[in-house]
């Protein structure tokens, strides 16, 4: 969590905020390059224990991992660590906000949602729903459904929130997959795009409503995925797959961010 009090820096959910870590590449012996980090938060709703400060909050996975080059050789994320070792009270530079198009539009509870997150990737959609209750909650007319994918159950984030917001918002929907501890039937391993099959009676009737928006956020490749489950939950229900994918891929209707 940053504290941005006493400076005009502001933000929307769904944007991303760049923080420039300090110091030099090593290679190239220039300050380094901007990161980008997802935003998590909202300014309509301050952050517990903070209720009367302008704060930002980044998701932020520490990268410290095999070297490409040299298996021997440890390599260290830059910016993350950066992020990681900070202490109350530090400076962080912040550029931007970024990003305009993965956003809730202005009419947020004229349409439903379906949301796609990989690991971090949960972050702008964290700042949605913190967005949608400050407000007023969720309305019965509109339908928001999360899915999060994860690996394990240790990197499920914000795990008690989203389970919070279930049980107050009888149209808010949060499933979880974890691809090493679940199996779909046919003992592959349940990735995000799955949940999507998993719950085909609930999902189709909205993919084929017109004010159902689909944001895809995390890893790449994932996209692919649920295009794929898309299409065989048209099939399976006897509607034309092609038909359906490019419906709710609509540029109106569909965001992704990816990486």
């Amino acid at each position: 969590i940053l504290d941005l009090e006493g400076t005009n820096y502001t933000y929307t959910p769904g944007q991303s905020a760049g923080v420039v870590p300090p110091g030099v590449d090593e290679t190239s012996q220039k300050a380094h390059n901007v990161r980008l980090y997802s935003v998590a938060s909202s300014l309509l709703a301050p952050e517990p224990g903070y209720e009367n400060r302008k704060t930002v909050m980044l998701c932020v996975k520490r990268v410290k991992d095999k070297h490409w080059d040299d298996a021997s050789k440890l390599y260290s994320g830059v910016c993350s660590n950066f992020i990681c070792d900070l202490k109350p009270g530090d400076s962080v530079q912040l550029t931007g906000p970024a990003g305009k198009h993965f956003a809730l539009p202005e009419n947020t509870f004229d349409y439903n949602y379906i949301l796609f997150a990989t690991g971090t990737g949960i972050a702008p959609f964290r700042a949605f729903l913190r967005e949608m209750e400050a407000a007023g909650g969720i309305p019965d007319r509109a339908k928001v459904w999360l899915f999060f994918g994860v690996r394990f159950d240790n990197e499920i984030l914000y795990d008690a929130e989203f389970k919070a917001l279930a049980a107050k918002y009888p149209n808010f929907f949060y499933r979880v997959s974890q691809s090493r501890t679940m199996q779909n039937p046919d003992g592959s391993r349940k990735y995000v795009q799955h949940m999507l099959l998993d719950y085909a009676t609930e999902t189709l009737p909205l993919l084929q409503l017109p004010n159902t928006r689909i944001y895809i956020c995390g890893l790449k490749g994932m996209e692919t995925g649920i295009a794929d489950s898309i299409k065989k939950l048209a099939t399976d229900a006897g509607v034309d797959g092609d038909t359906l994918l490019a419906q709710a891929t609509q540029k109106e209707r569909y965001f992704e961010e990816v990486y």
